[in-house]
């Protein structure tokens, strides 16, 4: 998962434009709620990416999205 696709993904959960979302937003305050997360989520996981939900759950920021992905 490469940050561009993740915050691509993520603004158009949030319909915003991704030049919106910058690594330290923090995405509950932007709009980010667990249906949405959900949907990410399993979009994710069909796209073969192995993802778990309570992982990305406690991470606030795009910035601490990326660390996870990378590990």
């Amino acid at each position: 998962m490469t940050e561009t696709k993740i915050i691509t993904d993520v603004a158009e959960s949030l319909g915003v434009a991704p030049d919106t979302l910058t690594p330290d937003t923090n995405l509950t305050d932007a709009g980010l709620d667990s249906l949405r997360l959900i949907m990410l989520v399993e979009k994710w996981r069909a796209e073969g990416v192995t993802v778990d939900f309570q992982d990305i759950l406690t991470r606030a920021t795009l910035a601490e999205w990326f660390e996870l992905f990378q590990s």
